[in-house]
């Protein structure tokens, strides 16, 4: 009997994995802000993590894994056996690039901190995709090297917003964006959470989004409310900005008409 108690044991050590870790095998994966906390992530075999929100406390990458950073928040990122992070944006407490693996930063105004009083380092600059600011730690100085500060690419978009005259003074729930990219490029490779207006500090997000991968183009749809806020008579011109998944911004531009007219009864 106590035979059997031993072997129950020892297959529940081995079916059960640890609470709180979650490990991605190969294929291409997401971590998002439905995603409950998790003490330990780790990505292995060549697998793909888009990480687009969520907490956890550590992220390990090993065995050629790529993560994909945009957003969410860790204490801890580790590079391992020849893996890449891409950090476009989140927080990050800590960071150590091993065994050649590679951290693509996508920011300007990086500064590397080597020591301080305590003995730590640190790197601070601005993520590209939205200007924020970040701080991250390294664990140990002589990994910066692992580091490459990538300089922000830039796509051209077409952009078409409609309705092309705009009446402040009207009811209506959509200011709709058509979006195209050159033809080098998939919209299909368009991380959805990244499109937005540009109104620094306060970008305008659209409600809903649509991909049209058979004849390449995205279609997004602004609150009309939210868009009439930023606008005044006159020719406006509008900026939509987003990121593909691997980091690669583009931006296009189109110019409206804005009238302040309230509507003749007839």
């Amino acid at each position: 009997m106590r035979k059997i108690i031993l072997t129950i044991l020892v297959i529940l050590v081995v079916v059960c994995p640890a609470k709180g870790d979650l490990v991605f095998d190969s294929g291409y994966n997401t971590f998002d802000a439905n995603d409950p906390y998790y003490d330990e992530v780790v990505v292995i075999n060549d697998a793909h993590l888009d990480v687009l929100g969520g907490t956890m406390w550590k992220l390990e990458l090993n065995d050629y894994a790529t993560a994909n950073i945009y957003s969410g928040d860790m204490d801890l990122l580790f590079t391992n056996e020849n893996s890449v992070a891409n950090i476009h944006n989140g927080t990050i407490g800590c960071f150590g690039a091993y065994d050649n693996s590679v951290v693509n930063l996508y920011a300007y105004d990086v500064a590397f901190h080597p020591v301080d009083e305590y003995g730590e380092s640190w790197i601070e600059g601005r993520y590209y995709s939205n200007n924020n600011s970040f701080t991250l730690g390294v664990w140990h100085r002589d990994h910066y090297s692992h580091v490459n500060i990538v300089p922000e690419p830039v796509v051209d978009a077409e952009i078409d917003i409609d309705p092309d005259t705009v009446n402040l003074k009207s009811k209506g729930k959509w200011i709709t964006c058509r979006i195209w990219l050159p033809a080098d490029y998939s919209v299909a490779d368009i991380e959805p959470n990244s499109v937005l207006i540009e109104n620094e500090p306060n970008d305008i997000y659209p409600e809903w989004i649509w991909f049209n991968e058979n004849k390449q183009v995205v279609m997004a749809k602004f609150n009309r409310v939210d868009v009439c806020e930023i606008l005044e008579a006159g020719n406006i011109e509008l900026t939509v900005t987003g990121h593909l998944v691997d980091g690669t911004y583009f931006q296009g531009t189109d110019t409206i008409r804005v009238i302040d007219k309230e509507r003749k009864n007839k």
